[in-house]
């Protein structure tokens, strides 16, 4: 069913979060059924390796383990594609202020650059942390140049810094530690598993 156009979802996220690259297909499914998606950028600290199993482990650090190898484990079946490395800790901060920049001067196309450099760390491998390789993914999604160097360093060094400090500063006023972390009105869902029952919801208009 096509949802109304007004259902909006607010989403808290972060680009180098293997669970938020998840959750992905089910919120651009969301969004061409009229959900309109808030993105909004938190810097989410990575997800942890498992530690080497050891011979005199004890049980706590042995489930401890045997956890973090099954969550590794559950987010490659689930992935579209293998994913190169669950445990990136790509600074962010350049493709976050990317988006806080779209969001301002192009809304319509945050949608298309959010799936843009998802795409560009988690299939294509490519280093998003510089500000020219945004610049080059800001290009791509509006068709035209969207910095010359100089305006693009002016921004990234003063109110690009001031913005991307808001957007992280919301995130912990909202309490949010988790990514992606999902809000209808001001009740949070943590975690891609809760994307069914939000979707349900929105559908039925509850």
């Amino acid at each position: 069913g096509i949802v109304q156009k007004q259902a909006g979802l607010t989403v808290y996220f972060d680009f180098k979060s293997p669970n938020s690259y998840l959750a992905l297909p089910g919120l651009l499914t969301a969004r061409d059924e009229g959900i309109a998606l808030q993105w909004h950028p938190f810097d989410h600290q990575p997800l942890k390796k498992p530690a080497q199993q050891r011979p005199e482990e004890d049980r706590g650090t042995r489930h401890r383990r045997i956890r973090a190898e099954y969550i590794a484990g559950d987010l490659q079946r689930y992935a579209p594609h293998a994913l190169h490395d669950l445990y990136l800790a790509t600074d962010c901060d350049a493709a976050n202020m990317g988006l806080l920049w779209l969001q301002e001067h192009a809304p319509t196309l945050v949608d298309n650059y959010v799936e843009t450099v998802f795409l560009a760390l988690w299939r294509d491998e490519i280093d998003i942390q510089s500000p020219e390789v945004i610049t080059d993914l800001l290009d791509a999604v509006m068709g035209e140049t969207a910095f010359d160097t100089r305006e693009r360093d002016t921004y990234v060094q003063g109110a690009g810094l001031r913005v991307l400090a808001q957007a992280y500063e919301r995130a912990r006023e909202q309490g949010v530690s988790y990514a992606p972390t999902f809000y209808l009105g001001s009740e949070p869902f943590q975690g891609r598993a809760q994307l069914p029952l939000i979707l349900a919801r929105l559908r039925a208009g509850v």
